[in-house]
């Protein structure tokens, strides 16, 4: 019985659907969505409560960092991303991505790196891999953190995947006319515990949104 109440109580949590519908709401309610290292430290809270772990590996969230794209072949993670936390469904949207202008996409502070050539993205990565990953390491804010989270996903993948590597940064790996930010999805645990924000899986029209939200 305790188990499916703490179930519930996190489904509560979730507020599924269109991040452009889903955001006002939960802000609304006095909650915030959960960051990448919030994400990272909830799943290992699953080491001390085991009944969790299905819920955090089982389920996908949106997080409230972004990815920005910008026209020069650049693109920024942006931790805490504002411009994301005030999308409606008003919002002006290109291909499922929040639509800045580049000037707006040069004043967002972030760690900025050249798609297509920044080595760690789009590739599996071994244990050494992710622990050294530098756009991990910004997302973790804590190379603890890290350390731990990479330590935990690759001793549990060892049952459901390829134990040796896991962890993929997954971006779209073109220019782009129309600069956008996407919100960086954290992968199931059987998609190896990758972090996503491609086109084609970070929409913030899709009905398949998933944000994972806290008290303010």
């Amino acid at each position: 019985m305790a188990r499916g109440n703490d179930q519930r109580d996190l489904e509560k949590l979730v507020y599924p659907g269109k991040n452009i519908e889903q955001m006002p709401i939960l802000i609304g309610e006095g909650m915030t969505p959960l960051s990448v290292s919030e994400g990272m430290e909830r799943r290992l809270d699953c080491i001390e409560h085991p009944e969790r772990e299905d819920f955090y590996f089982r389920n996908y969230f949106d997080t409230r960092d972004g990815i920005a794209y910008g026209r020069k072949g650049k693109a920024k993670i942006v931790l805490d991303c504002q411009e994301l936390m005030r999308i409606t469904p008003e919002s002006r949207l290109y291909e499922g991505g929040l639509i800045i202008s580049q000037r707006a996409y040069d004043r967002l502070k972030g760690f900025e790196f050249k798609i297509g050539g920044t080595e760690g993205v789009n590739i599996f990565l071994n244990r050494v891999q992710a622990k050294e990953n530098e756009i991990w390491g910004v997302l973790a804010r804590s190379q603890e953190l890290l350390d731990n989270y990479v330590g935990y996903i690759f001793f549990k993948g060892k049952d459901l995947f390829n134990p040796k590597v896991a962890m993929r940064i997954l971006i779209d790996n073109m220019k782009v006319d129309t600069p956008v930010i996407r919100s960086l999805c954290m992968n199931t645990f059987n998609l190896w515990a990758n972090l996503d924000g491609r086109k084609i899986d970070s929409r913030l029209d899709s009905e398949n949104g998933r944000i994972m939200a806290r008290p303010a």
